[in-house]
């Protein structure tokens, strides 16, 4: 079973992440967790990356906060990329992409690449493929438990700033 945590970011809460961490793990202990963090987001006081970057603006994307890199030790799972910005990639140009994904990657010291919105082109596999960075997330298999329950599925996502302590707590039961 897999859990991905997804848009973490510099306006996130990281004690209630690492919260929903050891919950995941005290009910399911041989579950893997995966940290998709973008490194830099506009402000929010709702815990988003791109409240004040528009997913779709993908041409000259801004940024006016970064995520502390201090709290990537506190996170118990594996740490993967989810964009130097919280933008489409498959919609963005590919030296815009190249720059996201390898910078992101080298900041973070990952090998693991999941894309916002699951958006993906021949450039982005292409990118990876070269740099040695594994695209992971875009599977079918995964299940947003914000809307569907855990069942049987054993790749399961959620968005921390979407979802409750007490609403990720209702789910693992």
């Amino acid at each position: 079973m897999i859990f991905r945590i997804d848009d973490i970011n510099a306006n996130s809460d990281i004690e209630k992440i690492v919260e929903m961490e050891e919950m995941i793990l005290s009910r399911f202990p041989r579950a893997g967790i995966i940290n998709c963090i973008t490194i830099l987001s506009g402000e929010s006081d709702n815990g988003s990356a791109y409240q004040e970057i528009k997913p779709w603006d993908a041409d000259l994307p801004k940024a006016g906060k970064m995520f502390n890199l201090e709290w990537t030790k506190l996170l118990k799972g594996e740490i993967a990329s989810h964009g130097l910005w919280h933008i489409q990639h498959g919609k963005a140009g590919k030296e815009l992409q190249e720059y996201s994904i390898r910078t992101s990657c080298e900041i973070l010291e990952t090998r693991y690449f999941c894309p916002p919105f699951i958006d993906i082109n021949k450039d982005t596999v292409d990118i990876c493929l070269k740099s040695g960075i594994t695209i992971i997330g875009t599977e079918k298999k995964w299940i947003n438990i914000e809307r569907n329950e855990i069942g049987s599925n054993d790749m399961l996502l959620f968005h921390p700033w979407k979802m409750s302590i007490e609403e990720l707590k209702n789910k693992l039961k």
